[in-house]
């Protein structure tokens, strides 16, 4: 799977695809770095070169955690901390069960952030309504209601033809999965989606509530860059949502049809929301689900910039 540090910075052109991202912005250390989302989730060996591991070469169910490779020593029990901490007051209260659109937008109102009062209240519903209906698509062990969600928001993404999307089918290779080039990727995300969500339970279960579980920041951007910089400015909060955690990005199926460069060369500004939110998936284990969107002016609807997790194991999280 395609990691990178929490100290890299993106370099060359910026893809059109979701790529966002959120770097350290006047936090004294490199807190978080530049969070890149990519296409690819290609494995990587464990001693962190770009490479691929053996299904079973290391004989345990954990062959890509990197709790197990990567991490050791005392950072291996401070990454062990974080995941407990998230479950303990990330969910004090258990959470929103992640398929109850309607009961999650409500609960996630507290998270939002908005300073500057950029954001309409009706704006700020379609945030939540937005942001609710993408994790119940992923809380099915069937890709029925996240293929819905995608034909609703067939005007703001396309489908990224699988003859074309190299690292999705060299994942697909890794893992021995069938696949053809002339298949459609809405049929390629069915076959990643038995495979990961409904065998191995990387579907979302529970949603975490504010103030522990969720932190949305609304702020106003003006260039790309100011879209990456981390919207958390307090060194304990960036720490305790994404310090010395791995960045993985979604898998990508689809990507924007328009881009935030778009928008800002159409505008004088833009409106980006940063997004932290905790999710405990069907296995147990914790995320924090990282996205990135911003509002389209013409329809007032939300696009999704970046979308990636941040932990110690590796899990499967679909765009």
């Amino acid at each position: 799977m395609n990691e990178r540090p929490d100290t890299a910075r993106p370099s060359g052109p910026r893809p059109r695809r979701p790529a966002l991202i959120i770097g350290a912005a006047g936090i004294v250390m490199a807190v978080a770095g530049a969070l890149v989302v990519t296409r690819s989730m290609a494995p990587r060996a464990p001693d962190g070169r770009d490479g691929v591991v053996s299904p079973g070469e290391t004989g345990t169910p954990d062959e890509h955690d990197a709790v197990f490779t990567k991490f050791v020593g005392e950072k291996r029990e401070r990454v062990l901390a974080k995941e407990e901490d998230w479950l303990a007051r990330g969910f004090a209260d258990g959470g929103v069960d992640a398929s109850d659109a309607a009961r999650l937008a409500e609960a996630l109102r507290p998270a939002v952030d908005d300073p500057d009062a950029l954001l309409t209240p009706g704006e700020i519903d379609a945030l939540l309504e937005t942001i609710a209906r993408h994790a119940a698509a992923r809380s099915s062990p069937t890709p029925d209601v996240y293929l819905d969600l995608c034909e609703s928001e067939s005007s703001l993404y396309e489908w990224i033809p699988l003859a074309d999307n190299r690292p999705m089918r060299f994942f697909f290779e890794h893992w021995k999965m069938p696949y053809d080039d002339s298949a459609t990727p809405q049929d390629a995300l069915g076959v990643y989606w038995r495979r990961f969500m409904d065998e191995s339970g990387d579907r979302f279960e529970a949603i975490g509530t504010p103030p522990a579980g969720a932190r949305i920041v609304i702020r106003k951007v003006r260039t790309e860059d100011q879209a990456d910089d981390h919207f958390f400015q307090d060194y304990d909060e960036a720490e305790r949502w994404i310090g010395e955690l791995m960045t993985t990005g979604a898998q990508a199926f689809r990507e924007p049809r328009a881009s935030l460069r778009d928008v800002l060369r159409a505008s004088r500004g833009a409106v980006v929301a940063q997004c932290m939110i905790l999710v405990r998936m069907a296995n147990g284990r914790p995320i924090n689900w990282v996205t990135s969107w911003f509002m389209d002016p013409p329809t007032g609807r939300w696009v999704c910039r970046a979308m990636a997790y941040k932990r110690a194991r590796l899990t499967a999280l679909v765009f």
